[in-house]
């Protein structure tokens, strides 16, 4: 049987058409192999990355001189540091042992100490989330939203547990830190950028991120030291820990922005991850 000539112009993209139904067809019955074998792999890292936090090398938190001497050496002597005089070397170090005891010692004034290091004269309170935490308390009635803060803490986060009976929020779970493998970076936030340690933590953390809502703000704020400044120095820190509480070791953000006029570095961001850990950080 003689097929037309005229019909010979139909070979090309019927055979063409064939092949991309082939393809298809190929890739209908390969992709969930592709995908399983993705999902293998990004739990095999998860699990290697997870391991290695419970290999790393801890020390043990405590009030003494050679652990807080080992803090103020693992900073000052961090080479990101080295754009920062003395005065701010010896500052951070000093805030990122005020946030190691905050949540370790399970009490208001640690946690006072690394959250509001300055007078409250120049604290900014988020007064609707801290009215609606005091309304869980309904023996008190305190206006000042310091007073609300403090009361809160005292009364509800330390005490707070859930169903399993353990604590709901991070007031002593910092039993152990390893110092050996403490982050740390500096950076200029300007007008027309500021970084945030968010966008670190979730490219250096195999769980979901939680950016912590802050329940207070400084006077002066960034935006604020811009408009007379070319730059304002932000501290990004990440601490891997270890605790009975937690199931597994993670690594808590935070970041600092430098107060020229407090010769302070005030907490901006405090980011953690969820996953395997249902525990919270109250900031």
């Amino acid at each position: 049987m003689k097929i037309s000539k005229r019909y010979w112009f139909l070979a090309i993209p019927v055979g063409v058409l064939i092949f991309f139904l082939l393809l298809r067809l190929f890739h209908s019955i390969s992709l969930p192999g592709r995908i399983q074998k993705a999902r293998e792999q990004i739990i095999e890292s998860e699990e290697k990355t997870i391991s290695n936090w419970r290999e790393a090398d801890y020390v043990s938190v405590e009030h003494s001189d050679e652990f807080e001497d080992a803090i103020r050496e693992a900073v000052e002597q961090h080479e990101a540091v080295n754009s920062l005089n003395t005065t701010q070397r010896r500052a951070l170090a000093m805030a990122v042992t005020q946030l190691i005891y905050a949540h370790h010692d399970g009490t208001w004034e640690s946690y006072r100490t690394f959250r509001i290091p300055v007078s409250t004269k120049y604290v900014q309170f988020n007064e609707g989330l801290l009215k609606y935490e005091m309304s869980h308390l309904p023996d008190f009635n305190i206006s000042s939203p310091a007073g609300q803060l403090e009361t809160y803490y005292r009364y509800a986060v330390i005490s707070a547990t859930m169903e399993s009976g353990k604590p709901a929020f991070c007031t002593q779970c910092w039993e152990e830190i390893a110092l050996k493998d403490l982050y740390l970076s500096v950076h200029n936030a300007t007008r027309k950028s500021s970084p945030s340690i968010l966008s670190y933590a979730a490219t250096n953390s195999v769980f979901h991120t939680m950016l912590s809502s802050p329940r207070l703000t400084f006077r002066p704020s960034v935006e604020r030291l811009l408009e007379t400044q070319r730059s304002v120095k932000i501290a990004f820190v990440s601490i891997l820990i270890r605790g009975k509480q937690l199931e597994i070791p993670h690594p808590v953000h935070v970041s600092y922005y430098w107060s020229p006029q407090h010769r302070k570095w005030l907490p901006k961001e405090f980011v953690f991850g969820e996953q395997g850990n249902i525990i919270y950080y109250y900031f």
